[in-house]
């Protein structure tokens, strides 16, 4: 645009570099006229009141002003009269053209937010599925799970928390739809007396890739841009007024789509904010939504971004599907089935890890009012709900196969150029890096699609295919108006990845570009799509043969990541593809044909082992390799929307499944170490099958100390007797090392119940370490944990404790002296010979039943005579206790 053309825009923009440093709203010029005459207007009335009511005054100053070149003493008396009269048309005129000028911006302020309320009203409707049948998103903050703080709680409760944060979430979370409710209720609570009291803020939603492109402000912020969104509502009052308010801390930004600007822009963004808001804008609020995928990499990148509190958004609880599914029945929207036959099935299935997410629940009721059934992977719904979107268009058989082909062409542009819009001009000048996309890197070897493969269709073709996207939803306009971007971006995912399995002639290697973490998602949903998952598990393997090669062409930091990015996208395309079919042949009578089922075992096999010996052909390097490993394995379980460890779990549970699988996916379970991961880690301790009891050790070894918070909560909440309890404690002992220092944090604990559970793990790990600890845990002011650490002191096996169990022995507790009968018998200690003897003449039996029994284990023989007074004792299991003592010296009883 050259100068001329840009002077006209200018003009109009209200907002100047002069307006930027107001403090105060202005009217403009033929406003502030209306206004000053109304206010004179009052303000006349206002001077002539005292005239009204002090006639004699009234006469007097008449008669001086009338004679004013001979004003005498007396006149010169009727000059505070004149002060008031004034006074009152000056007050009056500043209290009426100033309350008219703030009525006007109060009205401006409630006049966009009953707009913006409207306009949000219609877009949750059409996005937030859910939410008329009563789901809430619920959020998990930065002090969640400490004492005080519930571990989740609904998402309007906390962001107001936070004056800047970063609103993460999987995909399908429902992140932009939760900024819209946010904004929703801040509108719809809106009041005028809100305003004057300065508590109402403004919500501003922004688009980030629309933001983004925006002019550069000098000011930290991209006021005009702000101010377009404004008069978009209408609100020119407000947006000329913008400047003041974002200085006074009244305007929330809600800035949508961190992850969807290129790594250029989004640097410049945070860079903008962290240089302008410290200083002219210090008191602006904002959140930021983003992928849970992407923020740790922008975090990398951007380390600005660690300023900001994170938020993340929760999946459904079994509780809340099972209630969405019974309202759903009860609005008529499950085309006929009841609610308990959708969640039994879905449960039986184990498919609730896939539902747990509201953009594919709300799919997947779409799908049961459509009558159809249940879809048992990720990849099945979203091809089955895409399909839907086509049928309801009228568009069926060879135009959809042929709109699909194109929209997976699209697709693989919005990746390729990584950018959240695009147009189909953008999109036809990417083809030779598509076609190129499945192509070896070796310039010898067979391509997959090389550079010579037809796209299929030509740009008149990919106009139509686009035009019926947009008919059928798929497809919607951009924040611009120009651009296209795909109504969801899961159905993004699955264009792309349908488009790699139609172009894929199945043979060489997958290019290493695929590699990149934005392509995750799209390879685990290829693998559910391809009638080949295991070939494209293989080849995925053989990309991790060649680390440096796989690195350097994904553009990766290290030379490791190559291998462990390929060997998790490895297991996680085998787990979530390969899972249903080997446990189908194991579960279901003809379900799955046996050989298809051993296929897929094999197949599973080959990768589990993989995995586990990764790392250990290079001990030097095994710690860094394996948190590589761990890292991808964990943005592929983010991207698997939590298939990938309850697919694991389910392999696991099934006990007709060859039992080394069994084990193999249990230590799998233990090297991923999600919270997701460990949950089910925990829930299989109670798993009746030797073989796969023992690798549960060591997947809680392999899991190390990530593990030690949920054993801990197990242990809290779990009684002593369990034998949950017990096998919680063994899984701690296993993890040794590691468990140490985050045990003894617990020890800390506001919560009794975790005090007590980490003293007792403390003695189950036998780690010297914490002997000072858990002596001074013997003064703790809770019962239950003096009891545990008096256990576990005993456990430790230092003689250093022995003074401190001594003085237990006189405890007035029974249950203390009996933990410390136990301990001492445990030190084995010749001191504590006397002070048991004397315990077997206590009051209560079990204390001299646990004195005898301690007496057996120290050995000594001055114990035989006192012993044997004891098996005339009143009480069997103390008797009990005398002869086993006895018999344990070495005395005939």
């Amino acid at each position: 645009m050259d100068a001329k053309a840009a002077q006209p825009a200018r003009s109009r923009d209200a907002i100047t570099e002069t307006e930027l440093r107001v403090t105060t709203w202005q009217p403009s010029a033929g406003l502030r006229l209306v206004l000053t005459l109304a206010a004179f207007v009052v303000a006349l009335g206002a001077a002539a009141l005292p005239l009204a009511l002090l006639p004699a005054r009234r006469a007097a100053l008449v008669s001086a002003l009338m004679n004013i070149r001979h004003i005498s003493t007396a006149d010169l008396q009727l000059l505070p009269f004149v002060v008031v009269i004034v006074a009152a048309f000056g007050v009056s005129y500043a209290i009426v053209y100033n309350g008219l000028r703030v009525g006007l911006l109060v009205r401006g302020w409630q006049q966009y937010l009953v707009r913006l309320a409207d306009d949000l009203g219609k877009q949750v409707a059409r996005r937030a599925k859910l939410t008329a049948l009563g789901y809430t998103p619920f959020a998990r903050g930065p002090v969640a799970g400490t004492p005080g703080n519930p571990t989740r709680e609904a998402l309007v409760a906390v962001l107001p928390l936070f004056p800047r944060a970063i609103l993460a979430g999987d995909d399908g979370a429902g992140k932009t739809t939760a900024l819209l409710r946010y904004a929703q209720d801040i509108a719809r609570h809106a009041s005028p007396w809100r305003v004057l009291l300065g508590r109402q803020v403004i919500p501003i939603l922004v688009a980030l890739p629309a933001y983004a492109g925006a002019d550069p402000a000098p000011t930290g912020l991209r006021v005009r841009h702000l101010a377009d969104i404004l008069r978009g509502y209408n609100a020119d009052l407000l947006a000329r007024y913008l400047p003041s308010l974002l200085r006074r801390g009244r305007v929330l930004l809600l800035f949508d789509g961190l992850d969807e600007l290129t790594p250029t822009q989004a640097r410049e963004i945070v860079q903008e904010l962290h240089e302008g808001l410290p200083h002219r804008y210090r008191h602006v609020r904002f959140v930021f939504t983003c992928r849970s995928a992407a923020l740790d990499d922008m975090v990398e990148r951007l380390p600005l971004l660690k300023q900001c509190f994170q938020v993340t958004l929760l999946p459904l609880t079994t509780a809340e599907v099972q209630t969405v599914i019974h309202r759903a029945e009860r609005a008529g929207l499950l085309g006929g089935q009841s609610a308990d036959e959708v969640i039994t099935e879905i449960t039986k299935r184990d498919l609730l890890a896939i539902y747990r997410r509201p953009a594919t629940l709300a799919m997947l009721l779409e799908l049961i009012a459509a009558g159809q059934f249940i879809p048992g992977t990720r990849a099945q719904l979203l091809d089955e709900y895409e399909e839907l979107l086509f049928a309801r268009a009228g568009i069926l058989d060879a135009p959809l196969e042929r709109v699909r082909r194109a929209l997976g062409y699209l697709a693989v542009a919005f990746r390729l150029t990584g950018l959240a819009e695009i147009t189909g001009a953008q999109a036809w000048n990417e083809r030779d890096v598509i076609r190129n996309l499945l192509s070896d890197s070796s310039p010898a070897a067979k391509t997959l699609g090389g550079t010579t493969r037809p796209v299929g269709f030509n740009e008149k073709d990919l106009a139509h295919a686009i035009d019926l996207g947009l008919k059928a939803g798929v497809l919607e306009s951009g924040v611009n108006g120009v651009g296209l971007r795909f109504s969801h971006i899961l159905l993004l995912y699955l264009a792309a990845a349908r488009h790699l399995d139609l172009n894929d002639a199945g043979l060489g290697r997958v290019g290493a570009t695929l590699l990149r973490p934005e392509w995750s998602e799209i390879i685990l949903l290829w693998g559910g799509l391809t009638a080949d998952p295991a070939g494209l598990t293989e080849r995925l393997m053989r990309l991790a043969a060649t680390p440096s090669g796989s690195a350097a062409t994904a553009r990766l930091d290290t030379l490791d990541r190559g291998a462990a990015e390929a060997l998790a996208l490895a297991l996680s395309v085998a787990v979530v593809s390969l899972v249903p079919v080997a446990v189908g042949g194991a579960t279901a009578a003809q379900a799955t044909p046996a050989s298809r089922a051993d296929w897929a075992q094999h197949t599973l096999r080959e990768i589990f082992d993989r995995v586990l010996r990764y790392g250990l052909d290079a001990p030097a390097a095994d710690n860094e390799r394996r948190t590589h490993l761990r890292l991808a394995l964990r943005h592929c379980e983010i991207s698997a929307a939590g298939e990938l460890a309850a697919a694991l779990a389910r392999l696991v549970r099934v006990a007709s499944v060859n039992r080394l699988l069994r084990a193999q996916a249990v230590q799998v379970l233990g090297v991923l170490a999600s919270p997701a991961s460990l949950n089910e880690l925990t829930a299989l301790l109670l798993e009746p099958d030797p073989i796969v009891r023992e690798a549960l050790q060591r997947g809680f070894h392999l899991a190390g100390g990530e593990a030690v918070g949920p054993l801990l909560d197990l242990i809290a909440r779990s009684l002593p007797t369990d034998t949950l309890h017990r096998r919680a404690l063994d899984a701690l002992a296993a993890i040794d090392g590691p468990a140490l220092a985050p045990t003894l944090l617990r020890l800390e604990d506001g919560f009794s119940a975790q005090r007590s559970a980490a003293a007792e793990a403390l003695g189950a790990l036998r780690a010297r370490q914490a002997l000072e600890p858990l002596l001074v845990a013997l003064h703790d002011s809770d019962a239950g944990v003096r009891l545990a650490a008096t256990r576990a002191l005993g456990k430790l096996g230092d003689p250093k404790a022995q003074p401190a169990l001594l003085n237990l022995v006189l405890s007035p507790s029974d249950e203390q002296r009996i933990a410390a009968a136990e301990a001492l018998g445990a030190l084995r200690g010749e001191h504590a010979l006397k002070p048991l003897i004397k315990l077997l003449d206590d009051k209560q039996p079990r204390v001299r039943a646990a004195a005898a029994e301690a007496l057996g284990h120290i050995g000594d023989a001055r114990a035989v005579v006192p012993l044997r007074k004891r098996l005339a004792d009143r009480d069997a299991w103390a008797q009990a206790a005398a002869a086993t003592a006895l018999r344990a010296l070495g005395q005939r009883t």
